[in-house]
């Protein structure tokens, strides 16, 4: 009865499991990139500073917002990115 039990069990876990693997969306490394990217930039738009710095100086945020996806784009963290962010406003 247990080695029955156990059979059953065994084989409905698996195929449980195969339908999962089946049913899981694939997802590309271009999407995960992108899907990171825009978190880090709606992160950044919703800190106060840059929506102060949208709202005064559009043409400062647009210049800051450029570098900013061009930093994450080229291998930078967000931490970095924005590091850099803020050396380039104080130039």
């Amino acid at each position: 009865m247990q080695r029955t039990l156990l059979a059953v069990f065994s084989l409905l876990s698996s195929a449980l499991l195969s339908s999962a693997f089946i049913t899981l969306p694939s997802v590309s490394p271009r999407q995960q990139r992108q899907t990171c990217l825009d978190a880090a930039e709606s992160h950044v738009a919703n800190q106060p500073i840059y929506r102060t710095i949208k709202g005064q100086q559009p043409a400062r945020y647009q210049v800051l917002h450029d570098a900013f996806i061009a930093a994450v784009n080229a291998g930078s963290s967000e931490s970095q990115a924005l590091e850099y962010l803020s050396q380039c406003w104080q130039n």
